[in-house]
């Protein structure tokens, strides 16, 4: 077992000890990869600020100059088709419910999903719950809502960005 000093998940970011040859089987095996970004994240607060989160500048292609030039993302973006490039949804707080966007199957791992997160953002994750083996309830918006029991067979992953980033 990893001693902690060991733990890929440091607050802000996936451990710069994962290389950018690293990223996807990092990705296959957690669920999730993560770093703090500035800009990211300033371009985040402004959608907000300006009221435009909502419309279709709100899209990947908003934040694609600056997610193509960090050299642990640049494997992750070209391995994926992207086909739904304007943000669904902007998220607030939903304490004790744990959501799924795909049920475990083969289509479901050729699918990403991604988040842009402001500054100031913190949330929790499930390490190696991309694709959870349970059923969930499929909620109005397409995802899969999951009691807080399913927590129980995962380690949670805190996760804090103070600037944002992706």
């Amino acid at each position: 077992m990893a001693s902690p000093a060991d733990d890929p998940f440091e607050l802000s970011q996936v451990s710069s000890s994962i290389s950018a040859d690293d990223t996807l089987q990092f990705l296959d095996t957690h669920g999730i990869f993560y770093l703090e970004d500035a800009e990211i994240g300033q371009r985040v607060d402004e959608l907000y600020n300006t009221k435009q989160i909502r419309t279709d500048v709100a899209s990947l292609d908003y934040f694609m100059p600056v997610l193509e030039n960090n050299p642990r993302l640049k494997p992750i973006l070209g391995s994926y088709s992207i086909r739904q490039p304007r943000i669904r949804f902007p998220w607030g707080t939903v304490p004790g419910v744990w959501y799924n966007w795909f049920q475990k199957s083969d289509q479901a791992k050729k699918k990403l999903t991604a988040y842009m997160l402001g500054s100031g953002s913190l949330y929790r994750c499930l390490d190696g719950s991309l694709i959870i083996d349970s059923d969930g309830e499929l909620d109005d918006q397409g995802f899969y809502r999951y009691p807080p029991t399913v927590a129980e067979n995962y380690a949670t992953k805190e996760i804090k960005m103070e600037k944002g980033g992706a």
